[in-house]
């Protein structure tokens, strides 16, 4: 019912959309390239250290710059990586790619539930946490799906086309998010 909450559940979904094409489907692409498994553990290794190194410095930072610039911001530069991924024919390349846009979700990941905390009403923060939090599984789903549709009929360079409007939905929607910040003035 609140158009705030469900902008924030909608922005939330950023993460899970782009692990669940992280996970299930650059595997699957590194393998059919001719590489070996072991590249997909560097990768999938990879991928998660921009997320260890900047998430806790990160998430105070967006929240010092009041989250909807750094939410638009982050979601653009994954889209704008996800398009030039698009064009790169090197797997090696296209892995480096994927790895900066974790730098992005870096942004998004842990700031989206704090910007929740920041926007929900205290009174009714026990009941929407539990809604909020079927974001993680909705979005998850939601990005398989997305992906596997595209697959259905393009080839897999396309899916990195369908990603990149997907996320640039969601800066789209973070366009509309409240100024709100969490830090002691």
């Amino acid at each position: 019912k609140d158009k705030h909450l469900l902008r924030s559940y909608i922005v939330a979904g950023a993460s899970p959309t782009w692990w669940a094409f992280i996970y299930v489907y650059m595997p699957i692409y590194i393998i059919e390239q001719g590489l070996g498994v072991q590249w997909v553990a560097y990768f999938l290794f990879a991928v998660v250290v921009p997320i260890l190194a900047l998430e806790y410095y990160l998430n105070i930072l967006v929240d010092k710059l009041k989250y909807r610039r750094p939410f638009v911001q982050a979601n653009l530069c994954i889209a704008l990586l996800l398009v030039i991924a698009f064009f790169v024919p090197n797997i090696y390349l296209l892995m480096g790619i994927i790895v900066l846009g974790s730098i992005g979700i870096a942004f998004v990941e842990p700031s989206a539930e704090s910007y929740f905390f920041l926007i929900a009403p205290k009174s009714a923060l026990e009941r929407t946490y539990s809604i909020f939090n079927t974001s993680l599984d909705v979005f998850a789903i939601i990005g398989k799906l997305i992906v596997a549709g595209s697959l259905a009929i393009l080839s897999f360079e396309y899916s990195f086309l369908v990603l990149a409007l997907v996320f640039l939905f969601f800066a789209w929607v973070s366009l509309s998010l409240k100024q709100v910040s969490g830090a002691k003035d």
